[in-house]
């Protein structure tokens, strides 16, 4: 943008040397995905540059334009995969359509016999489970989505069950049906290892989103308050910021994806700077980017909902009408209510355990058990541990005990992966915790989802 030679332009000019030389013939690639993939890349990188240093507004729409063009080719690119059998990234939808229709000719194929596996399955399935099932993804608690996932597996026949379970007359050309069903199968699952080694669906939606309209109010809204506040231009730059912070909320619903790679880190660090600039505690009650701290938190503390999660990078071409952050939040407020009634009750129970233990003390059966053992009672009381310990117990707060019986569901959360403690939730949080992480950018790859 600036007329002068740029690194990653300059790099993507030997990427394009080296495909030539292995599309003439010259030499094989050794991993034609990790091969093909840079030069699109490179192209995305001198475009976050050009970000980053200013360059903003058309010239950048322009470069991520170029970018997604590059990154749509190589999506179509064939690839021969380890598994034998040649893919392009961009067949996933095709692959998905061939699968079902392939289906559906083996399950008319089989009539009767595939459908009485079918409810000899439905039958062993409780009625919890296939309403979880009948549920849309984005509804489902996270318990829901587990229920869902059996009854999944419940209602996927095997091909080859099928294929025993018909008459011997048909059995031959049933058998070669399942073959095919088989085979569409792997090839869609091939295709999904593809697409996720290299974050396709994220890279694609990054493309177009940085091209939006938002995206360009956003960037440059946010850089140029950042240059007020520098020269010390406030009410400028509290205008400034307020017209971003609109910006940034639009895009982020629209393409979620960005709220978990770097354009996500740039916009909390201005959003500290501009609650410095507010001279207060606190963030005002109307910021627009509100749902987007909240997010990021939850975030950070990995106890983002995992069914939203997982659809974050495709969230543009899934739902291209509905607000990500506002399903993910009624979702977390509705089983926030509905774990809340119990909570009062759970907090009389922790601060009554002195009472029970006084009532106990005053039965009957409490008093011959403890007059079983006085001399273990007395030797207990004798030494300066136990007299400390008994000490520090008066001491301590009701509330802090925890009655057997109780729910656990905080121990649960107190211990990570690798053995370091969990973060402290709040008592109105959702007790269901995700076990989905996101992994820390490799590379300039985008965090990517793993359970």
């Amino acid at each position: 943008a600036d007329r002068k030679p740029d690194n990653w332009l300059s790099g993507r000019l030997w990427y394009d040397r080296a495909y030539a030389m292995v599309d003439g013939g010259a030499a094989p690639a050794r991993s034609a995905l990790m091969f093909y993939v840079k030069g699109p890349q490179w192209l995305m990188k001198s475009a976050e540059a050009m970000q980053t240093e200013g360059t903003l507004d058309e010239p950048a729409r322009y470069a991520w334009r170029r970018a997604g063009r590059d990154w749509d080719a190589f999506g179509k690119r064939n690839i021969v995969t380890t598994f034998g059998d040649t893919i392009y990234l961009k067949e996933s939808a095709v692959a998905n359509e061939t699968y079902a229709q392939l289906k559906k000719q083996f399950q008319e194929f089989a009539g009767d016999a595939y459908t009485k596996l079918v409810e000899q399955r439905t039958a062993e399935l409780s009625p919890e489970e296939i309403a979880a099932w009948e549920k849309p993804e984005l509804e489902r608690s996270i318990d829901e989505m587990f229920m869902s996932h059996r009854a999944q597996i419940a209602f996927e026949v095997p091909p080859e069950e099928v294929v025993r379970a018909v008459p011997e007359e048909k059995r031959i050309k049933a058998l070669e049906l399942a073959q095919q069903l088989s085979t569409a199968k792997d090839k869609i699952l091939h295709i999904d290892i593809y697409t996720n080694q290299v974050n396709y669906a994220y890279w694609e939606a990054r493309c177009e989103a940085e091209q939006d309209d938002a995206a360009i109010l956003a960037r440059t809204s946010m850089y140029e308050a950042n240059q007020m506040l520098d020269r010390g231009e406030l009410d400028a730059a509290l205008a400034k910021f307020d017209e971003a912070w609109q910006a940034w909320d639009d895009l982020f619903n629209k393409f979620p994806a960005m709220m978990v790679d770097d354009a996500a880190d740039e916009v909390v660090a201005s959003i500290e700077r501009y609650r410095r600039l507010l001279d207060q505690p606190d963030l005002p009650e109307d910021f627009a980017l509100k749902d987007f701290v909240r997010f990021h938190e939850m975030h950070k503390e990995g106890t983002t909902d995992p069914a939203v999660m997982e659809v974050m990078s495709v969230w543009p071409e899934r739902y291209p009408d509905r607000d990500f952050l506002t399903e993910l939040f009624r979702k977390v407020d509705e089983q926030a209510e509905a774990t809340s009634p119990e909570e009062p009750a759970a907090t009389e129970k922790q601060a009554s355990p002195p009472e029970a233990t006084n009532k106990e003390a005053d039965t009957p059966e409490a008093t011959e058990k403890e007059g079983e053992t006085p001399d273990a009672t007395e030797k207990q009381a004798d030494t300066p541990e136990a007299t400390e310990k008994q000490a520090d117990a008066a001491e301590m707060p009701a509330a802090t005990e925890q009655p057997s019986g109780e729910d656990k569901s905080d121990e649960k959360s107190a211990a990570q992966p690798g053995g370091e403690p969990a973060p402290m939730q709040d008592s109105d949080a959702p007790d269901a915790q995700s076990e989905l992480t996101i992994a820390p950018p490799d590379e300039g790859l985008p965090p990517a989802p793993k359970k």
